[in-house]
């Protein structure tokens, strides 16, 4: 694969099991990658949290705080952004390191290498962890514009309702910028894609390239027993949805 297009892995340094996992996929492809050391948010000391990450943010916008692993995933994400922005890097597709490529990653992935589209987020893997489906037409569908043809197979669409997910996505420099711009203290967690599209214009393929290993791996995200859930929060939850139409025209 030649490559304006970057391969970045993001996986804690002492995770070696998922990154020979990984390597040896993407070696038997023949793909070029670097592999992205993450950012591990359970080893944050407080000074660190109080100047990389906005509590009071998270929960004023989510209804929780974000749980060390959630921190730590968005610091993450941020640093492949920040990375793109100060060396100029135009286009990046960024992975995580417990998941299965299928076997039309090599053949999608160099279309990437050339899309003229600027601004854009376009996920590569289903809508949604806990829905196994393939077919991302039906568990999240597609408006009925901006679709854009890759082969008989795959297409580029506009997904309707919001997924979730940073398993594996592709990102261009300009819908880096924004989003590295748009929290200069992290309160969302990465793949809250409902909130990031009003930074970017959000893209799925209609069916996955990458899926999950978590029979082989577990998450490393974990749970804070002491999170904050707001469940009846109605005003937030109007204010999202109000938000979330007008952004699915964009």
């Amino acid at each position: 694969m030649k490559n304006k297009l970057k391969i970045f892995v993001i996986s804690l340094i002492e995770s070696t099991d998922r990154q020979n996992y990984i390597k040896n996929q993407l070696n038997n492809l023949n793909i070029s990658y670097e592999i992205f050391n993450a950012v591990d948010g359970r080893k944050l000391s407080q000074n660190d949290k109080d100047e990389l990450y906005n509590k009071d943010k998270a929960i004023k916008y989510t209804g929780n705080e974000l749980t060390p692993g959630e921190i730590g995933c968005s610091l993450s994400h941020k640093a492949v952004y920040k990375k793109m922005i100060e060396e100029d890097i135009e286009r990046a597709v960024i992975l995580e390191d417990d998941i299965i490529l299928r076997p039309d990653f090599n053949t999608i992935v160099p279309y990437f290498d050339n899309i003229s589209l600027k601004g854009y987020v376009i996920k590569l893997e289903r809508a949604y962890g806990s829905n196994k489906s393939e077919d991302n037409i039906k568990t999240t569908k597609f408006t009925l514009w901006h679709k854009k043809n890759i082969n008989n197979d795959y297409f580029i669409g506009q997904p309707l309702f919001s997924p979730y997910l940073t398993w594996g996505y592709y990102i261009d420099k300009i819908a880096a910028k924004a989003l590295y711009k748009s929290m200069p203290k992290v309160y969302l967690t990465a793949d809250k894609w409902v909130y990031h599209r009003k930074y970017i214009k959000l893209r799925m393929l209609n069916k996955p390239i990458i899926t999950d290993n978590y029979e082989l791996f577990n998450s490393i995200i974990g749970e804070n027993n002491n999170k904050t859930v707001m469940k009846n929060n109605i005003f937030l939850k109007f204010k999202l949805l109000f938000k979330y139409i007008l952004l699915i025209f964009n």
